[in-house]
């Protein structure tokens, strides 16, 4: 979502208008344009599917007003278990993506373990809540397999192994390591794990890219909130 001066969005806009002939954007007053960005559909909502959306809040026609005798957060906590049970479900269905991915994830693990030498067998990296969700399931692995060597490091840091980075006289500065010591040579072999709940984070894009480049988009695993995010995107075709 893309708020400013009609002008400016005009001009800068990356969504592929000529997809439908609806009038885009929505005009909040004040010369401010509200336009949405449709991923799956790479264009930009209509006017009338925001107006859908809309819910307007406070005094006046149109406030939302809360549910006699009930408490939202009451409810939803009695949805949790049912969501969880979901998605214990779908671990113990044999063609779901998740155990298809599962699969996938663990051969190339244990082919990366399989090489042998002294190297990062899994690299986990993120910003924020998901870097402290990556090193939560890394202290897992640990736990579970002492001699799995597991680094976690912030997305932005893997930014000082861009191939593309050089050295003030221009020339490129072979194998920089990170801010934390991580090194390209370290990853010859490894699996790099990037998660972002949008999949869309700028420092965890910008890493997967640097990733993609660095190991190979078939060892780079992006774990995300949505499919066709953009770092999805940058994977394709791995």
């Amino acid at each position: 979502v893309r708020l400013g001066l009609p002008s400016d969005l005009g001009g800068a806009a990356y969504s592929h208008r000529d997809s439908h002939d609806e009038p885009h954007g929505m005009d909040l007053g004040g010369g401010i344009l509200l336009s949405s960005y449709i991923l799956s559909r790479a264009c930009e909502s209509s006017t009338a599917a925001l107006r859908g959306r809309v819910l307007r809040l406070g005094p006046g026609e149109g406030a939302a007003k809360p549910e006699p005798g009930v408490d939202l957060v009451e409810r939803d906590l009695r949805q949790v278990p049912g969501v969880l049970a979901a998605v214990d479900a779908s671990w113990r269905t044999p063609p779901s993506p998740n155990v298809r991915a599962a699969a996938a994830f663990a051969r190339g693990l244990l082919a990366a373990v399989g090489k042998g030498g002294d190297g990062i067998h899994l690299l986990v990296a993120g910003i924020e809540v998901s870097c402290w969700l990556g090193e939560a399931f890394a202290m897992d692995l640990r736990r579970f397999f002492p001699t799995l060597n597991v680094r976690t490091t912030s997305a932005n840091k893997l930014l000082a192994l861009d191939r593309s980075s050089s050295a003030a006289d221009g020339s490129f500065v072979p194998n920089t390591p990170t801010p934390d010591g991580i090194t390209a040579d370290q990853l010859k072999n490894a699996i790099v794990l990037l998660i972002s709940q949008s999949g869309q984070t700028f420092p965890t894009l910008a890493a997967t890219r640097v990733m993609r480049n660095l190991v190979g988009g078939d060892r780079v695993w992006v774990l995300t909130a949505t499919r066709n995010s953009k770092m999805e995107q940058v994977l394709r075709p791995y």
